[in-house]
């Protein structure tokens, strides 16, 4: 397990090494015997892991609450997986579109879909959603 036995559940390889990277660097930091020597650790890290001196202060208390290398895993970018973006008149109009014209056996191109979706929303004065947007509607 690249985790070392820690569950976390959609952790990659890459993520966790740099979480432990990140771990170890503050470890030294921690164990440093005067503030000064801390200071100089930091802004070396700060350097080192080419982020900010406020983001590495603030890496740092969080590895200093929990003491555990999870508390330091990098952030994603954009938004958490299963998080919804769109209100639900539109979520809705996409979900009958689909059932309605999309699911045929002869199933129509995303194209004309997503021509039905933004037309739908036109007449309910919505705006349209993204093309992506429907498609990860169609296929999940």
């Amino acid at each position: 397990m690249a985790n070392g036995g820690e569950h976390l559940p959609d952790v990659g390889d890459a993520e966790w090494e740099t979480a432990q990277y990140r771990a170890d660097l503050f470890r030294r930091i921690l164990a440093a015997h005067d503030a000064r020597q801390r200071s100089r650790l930091t802004v070396a890290a700060a350097r080192e892991l080419a982020i900010s001196r406020s983001t590495i202060y603030r890496l740092l208390a969080k590895f200093r609450a929990a003491e555990v290398t999870s508390a330091v895993l990098p952030k994603r970018a954009g938004r958490k997986r299963g998080s919804r973006f769109l209100d639900r008149r539109r979520e809705a109009i996409i979900a009958r579109e689909i059932t309605r014209f999309y699911l045929k056996p002869e199933r129509p191109g995303l194209s004309h879909l997503v021509e039905r979706v933004s037309a739908r929303c036109h007449q309910e004065s919505l705006p349209p959603p993204d093309w992506r947007t429907i498609r990860a509607s169609v296929s999940p």
